[in-house]
């Protein structure tokens, strides 16, 4: 196989491939010195990140940092970047990850839940992915903050998304924003622009809510009324079908009746 792009890469370290994807990457880097030196550049800058806590941030906000681990990830890349692609943030969660997790605790009381109800009825259950918890959220500082209907959210806002209730079969996520212009702007999984359209993202197994390992800036949507969209999947899905549908066919019964046995979670928020 050819090199596998850079995201992917970070994706491998960050444990959020599919394991057949992450069983031929490991494969291929296994007999190319390219793979392994990069490999061994992003587990340098990883362990770079795990600086004990609380003083890995020092005096930088979570911003600020976050601004230094792209400015690195960018360095390595000669591709032009579309203005509808969201800038990734692929190993922040190495430094941020413990604050994000004890912040995130202190919200589970207070902050509105996306979830399904579901109860079994006849002796079948409801598909696992009702089961599952999507609360998209921004990060300020070192805190993850949940982000309720009708929100205002920041143009320039990180976002990231807390997940829960994932034990059992494997689980995938789509997530994006609609923003007032109609565009689409992804969150999961990250979209190189040039590259081929990638697919969903396997979702870690954790029964208490946990916060997501990648962190994304999105660049430059348009203002008005937009959406935050999850989609909780039985099976891996490409993008394809959320980058070609029209508008109007991404509210959540079209997407449900899409993506059977899916879960689908709404956000509603204003971009100034």
């Amino acid at each position: 196989m050819t090199c596998p792009r850079h995201d992917v890469l970070i994706a491998l370290g960050d444990g959020e491939l599919p394991e057949s994807q992450a069983r031929s990457v490991r494969a291929h880097a296994g007999g190319c010195t390219r793979c392994q030196s990069e490999l061994a550049e992003l587990d340098a800058i990883a362990d770079d990140l795990r600086a004990p806590m609380p003083g890995a941030l020092g005096r930088r906000s979570a911003e600020d940092f976050a601004d230094e681990v792209l400015a690195k990830l960018d360095a390595r890349r000669t591709e032009p970047r579309e203005s509808r692609i969201p800038r990734w943030i692929g190993l922040l969660a190495a430094a941020a990850v413990l604050p994000l997790a004890v912040t995130a605790a202190h919200h589970l009381a207070q902050a509105p839940r996306a979830t399904s109800e579901w109860t079994a009825r006849g002796g079948s259950s409801a598909p696992a992915t009702m089961r599952t918890l999507v609360t998209f959220g921004r990060v300020s500082g070192t805190t993850f903050e949940p982000l309720a209907d009708g929100a205002r959210l920041e143009a320039d806002a990180l976002l990231a998304a807390e997940i829960g209730g994932t034990e059992g079969p494997p689980r995938f996520l789509l997530a994006f924003l609609v923003d007032g212009a109609g565009e689409r702007h992804w969150i999961y999984p990250s979209y190189e622009p040039g590259a081929p359209p990638p697919s969903s993202i396997a979702l870690p197994v954790t029964v208490t809510p946990r916060v997501l390992g990648s962190m994304v800036r999105l660049d430059r949507p348009a203002s008005g009324r937009a959406r935050l969209v999850a989609i909780v999947l039985q099976r891996s899905e490409s993008v394809d079908y959320i980058e070609q549908a029209p508008r109007g066919e991404l509210s959540s019964e079209q997407l449900e009746a899409h993506y059977p046995g899916a879960l689908v979670i709404t956000t509603s928020v204003e971009v100034p």
